[in-house]
């Protein structure tokens, strides 16, 4: 089964045409990761399956429902990383999670969420006193206490040192158990390699190689990494 669909999608920005008729389906419960250089169109594909940009032509649909006529019903359904300066600083821990439990009629129980990203020790402390890993750990623990079937999240462990790299892995990984579909974008091949189970390249707003990661390292003569296969065709770098 399906949980997203994308079928002849453009955006256009004036002259400029940022995603170039992009047709493609993502598995329900996998990882994918979908990288690129900067400017590639990462951000602007990401925000249009999450229903922040309307694709100028093209079709998207995401758990059968098309984006385009039902988009408050899909929105209910999927779960997003907010950044940093979209929350209020002040608050505590527990007050933000009490906060977007009461947004959505079918929320997760409050004590569960901070359960599953690991935050019981921290739920009086300000979101502003926390450190970076911990931060993103609760814009994770946010981002899914709708119960979302698809979850979001665009470069989750930027900035982190290994260990809370590795923390929100944990987290992560819960929800592919529960067969939740999660869809990132991220510059560490090393994770994309290690947790993706399948990774889409996007240069100049095409898709160049959509596969699985081992699939793609054995892909190009020389490569021993996700990595080395990226520079190939990413950037076009010989080995």
């Amino acid at each position: 089964m399906d949980s997203i669909r994308l079928k002849n999608v453009t955006k256009i920005y004036g002259d400029f045409c940022a995603i170039n008729n992009l047709s493609f389906n993502i598995k329900k419960g996998d990882i994918v990761g979908i990288v690129g250089a900067n400017g590639a169109g990462k951000t602007t594909l990401l925000e249009m399956m999450m229903g922040i940009r309307k694709p100028t032509k093209g079709k998207i649909e995401l758990l059968g429902i098309d984006f385009k006529n039902n988009s408050k019903k899909v929105k209910n359904n999927i779960g997003v990383l907010l950044q940093e300066q979209c929350v209020y600083k002040d608050a505590k821990i527990i007050e933000l999670f009490n906060f977007f439990h009461d947004l959505y009629p079918f929320s997760l129980n409050v004590e569960e969420v901070i359960e599953i990203v690991n935050l019981g020790k921290y739920i009086n402390v300000k979101f502003k006193n926390l450190s970076g890993g911990l931060k993103q750990r609760t814009l994770l623990g946010l981002a899914i206490i709708n119960n979302p079937e698809i979850i979001f999240l665009d470069e989750p462990t930027t900035g982190l040192d290994p260990d809370a790299r590795r923390a929100l892995w944990k987290s992560i990984l819960k929800f592919k158990k529960e067969n939740k579909t999660i869809i990132l974008s991220s510059h560490y091949m090393d994770e994309v390699q290690k947790y993706c189970d399948e990774v889409i390249i996007i240069k100049n707003g095409n898709i160049v190689k959509k596969d699985k990661p081992i699939n793609l390292i054995n892909s190009v003569v020389k490569a021993k990494t996700l990595e080395d296969a990226y520079f190939y065709y990413a950037m076009g770098e010989e080995l």
